[in-house]
């Protein structure tokens, strides 16, 4: 069977892409530069192999198979399908998600108040142990638990303690005792060499997103592999996102490049290159002067981006009744509820809160001192929203949810966290002051000088920018303090390599 492959609109990359032959390839695509036409050219040059696509999540997984319909050859999974099939579906009943108060009945002869402390330590690995790809959990606290020993001094929990307690967690989650998570079931997968009915290529999408569990395990299959994605849309590092295109070079992968954007034009394409500069990317990202439409008619079109819930409440507080608004990935998907539990604690209601976590608390106070012991930035986000708001919190809330619009296309805004609206795209994208800027990085800066350590900037809040920027197909309209020129890039270099910044 032939598919034809039309090369009429394809670029020069994308061609060195579709002619390739390397057993181990790495696709750096830029925001909206194709990869998803280019990997299905590829696939139908080639209609005598079978490929799987890897999709990061089930909505990409859903994107890519109606993009591969005509494509037979083509059999799209999520990571976590594979290993759910294998592994994961002997845990129902038990899946779901942790948090460090769960943990401290781990540390049951801890000082009063300390066991928090310990708990977070022990949630933290926890975390690390299933999305590593170490293969024994003893190798794996040995090479970690340096980076623990001043926490676990303030703790008071002896190394030996923290280990003890990482291994019966650990062993509790095997046997059904404690919670099971998605990536707990994927390090079973990944634990046991999996093999899988041949496929002549695996081809990775959004490779920038997956963990050291997942890279382990995607290079142990048989076959060619393909891993595309974009490493400065790198956002999920909370959840161990590595650069899995660059492991791919070291061990030997053929680099190749799309830059070209079919979405941004080039006004915002040069915005983008600014970020681009200030992390380091190797080459320039190339606007279109073409007209473009979106490729979604029925989307409103209209997007304001945030960086945190906590300020897209308070946008929509304040807008809710001069527009409908469309709550991208819905309106429960904030968990703006959790908001009216929390007040309805502090003002000693607690019968009336309704989230099981929140309930845990006797009161705002033991919240509130969680919040901070744990380090837990979400919950601390929700403490101040409820605390401006008060127990106005609850009509703001009835009222956002009334006013907001179910179908986009009837939205006059949707409202999006830079997370939810990645893969998005939209005519009209305006940003928040919420996300980090380069003036205030160099104003902290300045205050570090006088302390000992340097001062910690993640890459990530630079990618969330970036992100948010190339939603844009047309219009983009961000606070100043977002836009710089190459000297302030030379300066943010040059403060990196004195050390007065650590660039992670």
């Amino acid at each position: 069977m032939y598919f034809p492959v039309l090369i009429l609109h394809l670029t020069d990359e994308q061609l060195a892409v579709i002619e390739a032959e390397d057993d181990l390839m790495a696709v750096t695509a830029y925001a909206g530069t194709g990869k998803t036409s280019t990997l299905r050219a590829y696939a139908r040059k080639r209609p005598n192999e079978t490929m799987l696509y890897l999709a990061f999540n089930k909505t990409m997984a859903g994107d890519a198979e109606k993009a591969f319909a005509g494509t037979p050859n083509v059999y799209v999974k999520t990571l976590h399908a594979l290993a759910y099939q294998a592994f994961g579906k002997h845990f129902v009943g038990k899946l779901g998600n942790y948090r460090v108060l769960d943990l401290e009945r781990y540390f049951p002869y801890q000082e009063n108040g300390r066991a928090i402390g310990a708990a977070r330590i022990l949630f933290e690995l926890l975390n690390s142990w299933t999305i590593s790809s170490e293969r024994m959990i003893r190798d794996f606290y040995k090479k970690s638990v340096r980076l623990f020993h001043a926490d676990m001094k303030d703790a008071k929990v002896s190394s030996e303690t923290m280990e003890e307690a990482l291994e019966k967690v650990w062993d509790d989650m095997l046997s059904r005792r404690f919670i099971m998570t998605h990536n707990g079931y994927f390090k079973l997968f990944q634990l046991s060499n999996p093999g899988l009915p041949h496929f002549n290529t695996i081809l990775i999408d959004e490779a920038q997103d997956i963990n050291d569990a997942m890279f382990h395990t995607v290079m142990g299959l048989e076959g060619k592999k393909i891993l595309v994605g974009d490493p400065y849309q790198q956002i999920y590092g909370w959840n161990g996102a590595v650069n899995a295109l660059g492991k791919a070079v070291k061990r030997g992968a053929a680099s190749y490049f799309l830059t070209r954007s079919f979405r941004c034009p080039d006004r915002v394409a040069a915005l983008a290159n600014r970020y681009l500069e200030l992390l380091g990317a190797r080459k320039k990202f190339k606007g279109t002067s073409l007209s473009v439409e979106s490729s979604e008619p029925h989307k409103c079109g209209k997007v304001v981006i945030a960086r945190t819930n906590a300020t897209i409440f308070d946008f929509a507080a304040r807008n809710m009744f001069k527009m409908k608004i469309f709550y991208n990935g819905g309106f429960h998907g904030y968990q703006f509820e959790i908001l009216k539990d929390i007040n309805y604690l502090r003002i000693g209601a607690r019968d009336l809160v309704r989230d099981p976590f929140i309930r845990k608390f006797s009161s705002y106070g033991a919240l509130d001192s969680y919040a901070g012991e744990a380090q837990d930035i979400v919950m601390k986000a929700r403490l101040e929203v409820e605390r401006k708001y008060g127990r106005e919190v609850h009509h703001v809330y009835n009222c956002m949810f009334r006013t907001s619009a179910l179908d986009e296309k009837e939205a006059d805004l949707v409202i999006s966290t830079a997370h939810k609206a990645k893969g998005q795209e939209y005519g009209d994208v305006t940003l928040l002051s919420d996300f980090i800027s380069l003036s205030d990085v160099f104003e902290q800066a300045e205050k570090e000088q006088e302390k000992p350590q340097s001062l910690t900037v993640s890459r990530e809040e630079f990618h969330l920018i970036y992100v948010a920027v190339t939603r844009s197909f047309n219009k983009l309209s961000v606070p100043r303090a977002y836009i710089f020129g190459e000297d302030a890039v030379k300066h943010f270099r040059t403060l990196v390599k004195k050390r007065e910044i650590i660039f992670v």
